[in-house]
């Protein structure tokens, strides 16, 4: 997780999951299983920690979340 916190902390908004995943492989050459990380991003969105869903497959870290309306 803390590969897909960084990554969004970086973009500082939403983003797909695709891109998530692309990102993970160009910026730290790390394969992510689509399956795997919904699971994990949801565990994290359902317990209110760390992020958000702010659409289909779109998330966002949950302390930008808080400065937007």
């Amino acid at each position: 997780m803390g590969i897909v916190y960084d990554i969004l902390t970086e973009a500082r908004e939403p983003m797909h999951l695709t891109e998530i995943i692309r990102r993970a492989k160009s910026d730290f050459n790390v394969e992510i299983e689509p399956g795997s990380i919904v699971s994990a991003l949801t565990k994290k969105v359902n317990s209110g920690r760390m992020f958000r869903r702010v659409g289909p497959s779109t998330f966002e870290i949950l302390e930008v979340s808080k400065k937007t309306p």
